[in-house]
C-alpha cells in the first residue's frame, strides 16, 4: 500500500534543496525536478523552490487524494466480486438449491429487508418468466463501469463514461430499497422523467406513492410519477426479476388507465417489448398493437359500413394519385369533395351486387418480417438489441387505387355538369360501369331537390310579419310549377342554353331595329305610341314562347346551387355554436390544436374534453351532416373540407366580444 506524503517533509525539501528540485521528485513532478536540477548552477531554482513552498499544501493534498482513490478502487473491486458471488448464490437458491445454509440465510435476509411482497405482485400468467443473462450483464456494466487510467504531469487519474440514461439506472439502483413516509403530494409534469428532475419534496412523495402501489394501494398521482416507476421496471434496476417487472407493469396499466388514458399509447407497447426481449413471443402478441397493422381507412370502412359518406376527405386524400388540380377544382374544391364522399356508397352497392365486400376487394393481407426497435420513447440505460418480428399488414390493392381515383375524377365531372360546365376531365374507361356517372347524377339530383325544398321552407319562416297573414301562393303559379319537368340530361341542358343565347340575340336585334326606325320616322304624336304598341306586342309574343325555358333554367340553377353551396348550412352551424365553442374553434392554427392546450382550455370552463368534442360533433352532424373535428395522437385536427369553419368562428367570436 502506498504511504501518504508529509507536508513537513515537502516544506523542508523545498527550503533547503529546492535549488536541485528535490521537492518536485518527492511529489512526482519529475519533469519540473529535472529542469530545476539542470538550471541549479544559475541559482534561479533556489528562489523558485522558496516560491513553491506556497503550493506545497495543495500538491500534498492532491497526491494523497489520488492514493486514496486507488485504495478505494481496490476495495470496490473486491467488494464487487463479493456482490457477484452473493447474486450467484441467490440465483441458485431460486432454482431450488436451498440445501445450502449460507444461501438460505441470505434469502431470508433479503425478505426481511424488502418492504413489499413479490409473491403477491407476480401474476400467475407471468410466474415462469426468467431474466436473461444478457440483461444481467448489461446491468453489471452499469453498476461496475470500466475505467480508463491516465497519467499527466506526474498525476494519475481515472476516467469513466456515463450518460443521461445510465445515470438514471444508477440512481434507481441506489433508491431501490428506499422506503417512503406519508407526505402531501407535490405536482409534477416532466418529459422523460428521471430522479434528477425531482426536488426533495417530490422525491419524498414518489417514494411514498411507490411503496403504496407495491402494496396494492393505487393513489391518485400525476402521470410523470407513474412513468418514473415504469422506467425503473423497464431497466430491471428496481428489481432484477422479469416476472415481477412485467406483472407490476400490468398492474399499473390496469389500475391507472382510466385515470390516465395516455398510458394506452405506451405501456402495452413496452410490455410487449419486455416479453419479446426474453423470448416470450406468444405472450408478447397479446400486448403488441403493431403485430397486425391496419390502416385507418380499413378500420373506418368496417366501423362506418352503413354510412361511408361520413368518412372524412382527409382520410381519402393520401390515396388520390396522378391528379393535377384544375382551375375548376381549386374554385369548387368543397363541391367535388362532397360529391366524392356521397358517391362512395355507390361503390359499395356495385361490389355488393357481385357478392363482394369493400374491405375484401380494396385490401390484401401480407406477412412480413420487420426489425422492431424496442422501448421507443422510454428512458432505458441498459444495452439491448433490436429484434426480428413477423407481422401482418393490410395493404391497398390496385383495384382500390383505380376505383378511388376514377371516382374522384368522376366527382369533378359531375360537379362540372351541375355547374353548367361543358368541358370534362379525362376519365379512364373500363374501371367503373359505363352508367356509373348517370347513377351519380341521379343520386345528386334527388339530393338537390330535397336540399332546395329545405331552403325554401326556411325562407318562408323568415318572411313572416306580425299583424298580417302570409299570402297564399297563386293557383296559376302552382299549376305552372306542377307542369315543369326537370330532366338532368346533358342534351337538354345544351338546348336550353342555346335557346337562351338565341333569345338574347333576338333582343339585341329588335333593339337595334327599333333604334333605326326611330331615327328614320318623322316626329309625330302617334308614332311613338304605335311603335311602342308594336314592340310590346312582339316582345310579349317572344316572352310567351320562351317563358317555360327561362323558368326551367332558373329553377335548374337554383337546384344546382342549393346542392353544394353549403354557405347557409355553415352559417346556421356557426349561429348554433355557444360562446365557449366559438372561442374553442378560434384557438385552431393551421387546422390543428394541441390536446394538452385543449384540455387546459376546457378545464378552465369546467368541462371535460371528450364530452365537449362529442357535443361539438353532434351539432356539426345536425347542420353539416358530418363531424368537423377529430382527435389525432397529440393534436385535435379539423377536417380539411370544413377549414372554413375556423375563419367563420373567429369572425363571429371577435364580433360578439
Amino acid at each position: 500500500m502506498t504511504r501518504k506524503k508529509s507536508t513537513t517533509v515537502g516544506y523542508l525539501l523545498a527550503f533547503f534543496l529546492g535549488g536541485l528540485g528535490i521537492h518536485h521528485f518527492y511529489y512526482r513532478n519529475y519533469i519540473r525536478g529535472v529542469l530545476y536540477f539542470l538550471l541549479s548552477w544559475t541559482y534561479i531554482p533556489i528562489f523558485l523552490g522558496w516560491i513553491d513552498m506556497f503550493f506545497i499544501h495543495k500538491w500534498n493534498r492532491n497526491i494523497n487524494s489520488t492514493t486514496i482513490t486507488h485504495s478505494k478502487g481496490d476495495k470496490n473491486k473486491s467488494s464487487a466480486e463479493q456482490i457477484k458471488e452473493n447474486e450467484q448464490n441467490l440465483t441458485e437458491i431460486n432454482k431450488g438449491k436451498s440445501d445450502n445454509s449460507l444461501g438460505s440465510n441470505f434469502t431470508n435476509l433479503m425478505k426481511e429487508l424488502a418492504f413489499y411482497s413479490e409473491k403477491d405482485i407476480i401474476l400467475p400468467e407471468y410466474h415462469h418468466l426468467r431474466t436473461s443473462k444478457e440483461i444481467m450483464k448489461s446491468l453489471d456494466a452499469i453498476r461496475y463501469p470500466k475505467k480508463e487510467s491516465r497519467y499527466s504531469g506526474g498525476i494519475s487519474f481515472e476516467i469513466s463514461y456515463s450518460s443521461f440514461d445510465t445515470n438514471f439506472v444508477k440512481d434507481s439502483i441506489k433508491y431501490a430499497q428506499k422506503r417512503g413516509v406519508k407526505c402531501p403530494e407535490i405536482p409534477l409534469q416532466a418529459y422523460w422523467t428521471t430522479f434528477d428532475k425531482l426536488n426533495p419534496k417530490q422525491l419524498k412523495w414518489y417514494f411514498y406513492w411507490r411503496e403504496q402501489a407495491l402494496r396494492g394501494n393505487y393513489l391518485n398521482v400525476d402521470l410523470s410519477y407513474i412513468f418514473l416507476f415504469v422506467y425503473e421496471l423497464l431497466n430491471y434496476s428496481f428489481n432484477s426479476k422479469a416476472a415481477f417487472n412485467v406483472s407490476m407493469l400490468v398492474r399499473l396499466y390496469e389500475n391507472y388507465l382510466e385515470r390516465h388514458p395516455k398510458l394506452e399509447h405506451y405501456l402495452p407497447q413496452w410490455i410487449a417489448d419486455m416479453l419479446y426481449e426474453i423470448g416470450e413471443i406468444e405472450l408478447a402478441k397479446k400486448w403488441d398493437q403493431d403485430n397486425v397493422y391496419t390502416p385507418k381507412l380499413y378500420t373506418l370502412l368496417q366501423e362506418k359500413e352503413d354510412e361511408l359518406q361520413k368518412i372524412s376527405i382527409t382520410t381519402w386524400k393520401p390515396y388520390i394519385r396522378n391528379y393535377r388540380e384544375t382551375a375548376f377544382f381549386k374554385k369548387h374544391k368543397n363541391k367535388v369533395y362532397k360529391i366524392f364522399k356521397e358517391s362512395v356508397p355507390l361503390l359499395k352497392e356495385f361490389h355488393a351486387a357481385k357478392g363482394e365486400k369493400l374491405v375484401d376487394v380494396w385490401f390484401e393481407i401480407r406477412n412480413e418480417r420487420i426489425v422492431r426497435q424496442l422501448y421507443r420513447s422510454a428512458v432505458v440505460g441498459r444495452e439491448y438489441d433490436p429484434i426480428h418480428l413477423h407481422v401482418v399488414r393490410y395493404y391497398p390493392t390496385d383495384i382500390f387505387y383505380n376505383e378511388i381515383n376514377t371516382l374522384f375524377r368522376l366527382a369533378e365531372n359531375v360537379a362540372r355538369a351541375l355547374n353548367g360546365e361543358k368541358r370534362e376531365i379525362k376519365v379512364e374507361d373500363g374501371i367503373l360501369p359505363d352508367d356509373f356517372k348517370d347513377k351519380m347524377l341521379e343520386r345528386f339530383s334527388n339530393a338537390a331537390r330535397k336540399t332546395y325544398e329545405r331552403f325554401k321552407v326556411v325562407q318562408k319562416r323568415e318572411g313572416t310579419e306580425e299583424g298580417s297573414a302570409i299570402p297564399l301562393p297563386s293557383e296559376k303559379k302552382e299549376k305552372i310549377a306542377s307542369k315543369v319537368i326537370i330532366e338532368f340530361d346533358d342534351e337538354k341542358i345544351k338546348i336550353l342554353n342555346q335557346q337562351s343565347i338565341e333569345l338574347q340575340e333576338e333582343f339585341d336585334k329588335r333593339s337595334s331595329e327599333f333604334e333605326v326606325q326611330n331615327e328614320e320616322l318623322p316626329v309625330s304624336k302617334e308614332s311613338p305610341l304605335s311603335l311602342d304598341d308594336d314592340r310590346d306586342e312582339k316582345e310579349n309574343s317572344t316572352f310567351e314562347n320562351t317563358e317555360s325555358t327561362s323558368e326551367n333554367l332558373s329553377q335548374l340553377g337554383n337546384i344546382f346551387g342549393a346542392l353544394v353551396a353549403g354557405d347557409e348550412e355553415l352559417d346556421e352551424f356557426i349561429e348554433a355554436l355557444s360562446d365557449v365553442e366559438l372561442e374553442f374553434l378560434s384557438q385552431f392554427e393551421n387546422g390543428k390544436f394541441s390536446v394538452d392546450e385543449a384540455k387546459h382550455f376546457v378545464k378552465q370552463k369546467g368541462l371535460m374534453l371528450g364530452m365537449f368534442l362529442s357535443d361539438l360533433n353532434e351539432k356539426s352532424n345536425e347542420y353539416l351532416g358530418d363531424n368537423v373535428v377529430e382527435e389525432q395522437d397529440e393534436v385535435i385536427a379539423i377536417y380539411e373540407e370544413y377549414e372554413q369553419v375556423i375563419s367563420l368562428a373567429k369572425e363571429s367570436f371577435v364580433h360578439e366580444n
